[in-house]
């Protein structure tokens, strides 16, 4: 369908209608003050004065709006204490007994070699002796400190979780992490019904450095602190803190929440390594034995200046790692030091009873309403305030280029009715009729 030629207007006529919509829509829109000073029937005073009102209105309206939006930005989480049933699911925390250098088999190892691979091995980002330098054992350092590790259950004896006896083989599996060669204790459900929420074992290779960790946070990083270190039979006592974020905060941002949940992402510890990784292979081209288990990617003995050089940037690089939004957290409390056992205890001394419960106390809903509050109360803005101003800048504006056309493109037909002259004679008939029917 072909569209007749006055309903096309031209560039200049859509141009001057534009024009006239602009000053028809501030005339008469409904925003606080603007019909007041556009309109050129008023006094210059009064039109001076609603102008500078207008103006104060709308700067204030967004100075309260951008503190409303650095609000939702910053604080849009509120966390509380939410009590807890019986049935709250309590896990005991992932376990890293933890061996220095004196507890690996070396000794079938000449004295150079063990000097040297105990330099490497306790490495803590100084740099090294260089009349220590030997050639890397073959296959890389990793694969030789965990030859030279002990299996656990000739390290532990006696172990027992929860009240109940059990085999140290099925409790501790032997692992290489960053803080050298561990014991690794899984994380375990508990159960209300344990006679004791404790983990306890012998052991004769102390110290023993114990690194506690939740149940979505994996091997410790070589900058980790011990929790503790056993020096002696000793019990250590855990205090657990559960945190729980509502499903509404996945409609915020992980900058907002500052958390992430397990579905969204690698865990805290994993990303951490991730960016360490990066970026010590980027500044030496090469990784520490501790964060690479390839042995062409190992650092040779004299690569170790390098990160010595640079350890405040590659010890703690700056990462944008985000905890668990469902996290547990585990405090170390206190220590009992024990005369009559040769046991070490790790203790969880109270079941817990309440949680820690974040939840979304300024959402979307929440930002759009204050936004409307705001803008509603400052200058009269509201939804068909912008409807409005849609209306006559595209409907109302081609309507007026239109009616515009000159009236030689359009058949126009005027119609004249003439009202023809009152008839008295008749009018003074339908009188005299009248009066003599009343009659």
């Amino acid at each position: 369908m072909i569209c007749p030629p006055e309903y096309k207007p031209s560039i200049s006529r859509l141009r001057q209608s534009l024009r006239l919509r602009c000053k028809e829509y501030f005339r008469e829109n409904s925003l606080h003050g603007v019909p007041y000073f556009v309109d050129p029937t008023r006094p210059i005073i009064e039109r001076v004065i609603w102008f500078i009102f207008t103006i104060a209105s709308i700067i204030t309206a967004f100075g309260v709006i951008a503190i409303v939006w650095n609000k939702f930005q910053t604080e849009p989480m509120l966390t509380g204490l939410d009590t807890q049933s019986d049935h709250m699911d309590v896990y005991f925390p992932n376990v890293y007994l933890c061996l220095n250098w004196n507890g690996l088999d070396a000794s079938r190892l000449s004295q150079k070699e063990k000097e040297h691979y105990k330099a490497i091995y306790e490495w803590n980002w100084k740099p090294l002796n260089v009349s220590l330098n030997y050639d890397a054992p073959q296959g890389g350092y990793r694969k030789l400190f965990y030859r030279l590790g002990p299996t656990c259950s000739t390290i532990y004896s006696n172990c027992t979780f929860g009240g109940s006896d059990a085999k140290c083989e099925d409790l501790f599996k032997k692992v290489l992490t960053a803080a050298g060669v561990c014991c690794h204790f899984s994380a375990k459900l508990l159960q209300k019904v344990y006679s004791s929420w404790s983990l306890t074992f012998e052991t004769g290779y102390y110290p023993v450095r114990v690194y506690i960790a939740e149940t979505s946070i994996g091997p410790p990083v070589r900058e980790d602190e011990p929790t503790y270190v056993f020096t002696n039979p000793a019990e250590m006592h855990l205090t657990l803190r559960t945190t729980q974020t509502t499903t509404m905060a996945r409609f915020l941002t992980h900058s907002q929440r500052k958390c992430i949940f397990d579905d969204e992402g690698p865990t805290f510890n994993e990303c951490q390594l991730e960016c360490s990784v990066r970026k010590i292979d980027a500044k030496c081209q090469c990784l520490p034995w501790f964060l690479t288990s390839e042995p062409e990617k190992e650092c040779p003995f004299k690569k170790y200046s390098c990160l010595s050089y640079d350890k405040m940037t590659l010890r703690r690089p700056k990462c944008s790692c985000l905890l668990s939004c469902q996290h547990t957290s585990y405090d170390f409390s206190k220590v009992k030091e024990k005369k009559e056992s040769e046991s070490c205890d790790i203790i969880i001394p109270n079941w817990p009873t309440v949680q820690y419960v974040r939840q979304v106390r300024f959402g979307w809903l929440d930002l759009v309403v204050s936004f409307g509050g705001v803008a509603g109360l400052f200058v009269g803005y509201s939804l068909l305030t912008s409807v409005e101003l849609i209306y006559y800048f595209t409907l109302r504006a081609y309507c007026g280029a239109v009616l515009a056309v000159p009236k030689a493109r359009v058949n126009v037909i005027k119609v004249k009715v003439r009202n023809p002259k009152p008839d008295n004679k008749k009018k003074t008939e339908f009188i005299q009729r009248y009066y003599d029917y009343v009659e």
